[in-house]
């Protein structure tokens, strides 16, 4: 996101590809507490999880939902 910024450019993070949210969502598993971080096989799996989800997310080119603002009158 900041080499972005520094570039001058829309972050990526901000589109509306689906990049952002497996890194929430692995954020809200491990904040939740159903990953132990001191646990690395627990840890593996999140990752392998994200990165098989992320990877999916390419292939079939998910996107998330643009919301257009339109006028009321």
């Amino acid at each position: 996101m900041i080499r972005d910024v520094l570039a001058g450019r829309k972050p990526y993070v901000l589109k509306e590809d689906i990049y952002a949210i497996w890194a929430m969502l692995a954020g809200f598993i491990i904040g939740m507490g159903w990953v132990s971080l001191s646990n690395p096989v627990q840890l593996s799996a999140l990752c392998g999880v994200i990165v098989i989800l992320r990877m999916l997310s390419v292939y079939y080119r998910w996107k998330l939902p643009r919301r257009t603002l339109q006028k009321a009158w």
